[in-house]
């Protein structure tokens, strides 16, 4: 008896299909073996890979490596806004940097300017003590002046010894005493020296009380 020859696979006519329900089945099918498909592309090749497929009935079906997101991003243009974002955070660290570095500049100008009054004025003090030491008239003297002076003598006192500061009162006379502001030198030496007895019945302008 003869044998009949076998049909085999039959190859499937690609061609719209009528019936509703049929598509719908067709779909669930075939959608996640292109899903498949991609998935293996994407592990082989390591390509970016998007899909999107709407089912008959309207729903979305989407596959995407490494994501679906990231791929529509770069298909849309929206690595700009990435990029966009990216430069906007560089540019506010470098904004940061410069105020920060602003900020240290202006605090070190600060510094040198406190330093620089600090050297003008030990300069000053400087020049009138040595002016004033040479022979200078207390009589010439303002009061901000007179209060240096009397403070430079209580260091004196503090390490010169006591005749040492005898010859410093002698040096000064009562004229030149009389011209002085009565607070300048009270305290820069005992009051009971005969010296400046006639100190104390002055007034701060150096006219008799």
């Amino acid at each position: 008896m003869a044998r009949k020859p076998g049909t085999g696979r039959k190859r499937i006519e690609i061609k719209p299909i009528k019936s509703g329900e049929a598509r719908q089945v067709c779909f669930s099918k075939r959608h996640v073996g292109i899903f498949k498909k991609a998935s293996e592309l994407a592990v082989m090749c390591g390509a970016d890979i998007g899909v999107v497929t709407y089912s008959p009935s309207g729903n979305p079906f989407t596959f995407g490596h490494p994501s679906i997101d990231s791929v529509s991003d770069r298909l849309l243009g929206h690595p700009h806004v990435v990029d966009d974002q990216l430069t906007n955070q560089n540019h506010h660290h470098i904004v940061r940097q410069l105020n920060q570095e602003h900020l240290d500049v202006l605090n070190y100008l600060e510094e040198k300017k406190k330093i620089g009054e600090e050297l003008k004025e030990k300069l000053m003090r400087q020049r009138f003590y040595n002016n004033y030491w040479r022979g200078g008239s207390i009589e010439e003297l303002g009061l901000e002046q007179l209060e240096r002076i009397h403070a430079t003598l209580l260091d004196i006192r503090k390490v010169v010894p006591s005749p040492s500061i005898d010859l410093v009162k002698v040096a000064m006379t009562n004229s030149q005493i009389a011209q002085m502001p009565y607070h300048a030198f009270t305290s820069m030496v005992p009051m009971e020296d005969s010296m400046y007895q006639n100190f104390q019945s002055r007034d701060d302008s150096g006219h008799p009380k």
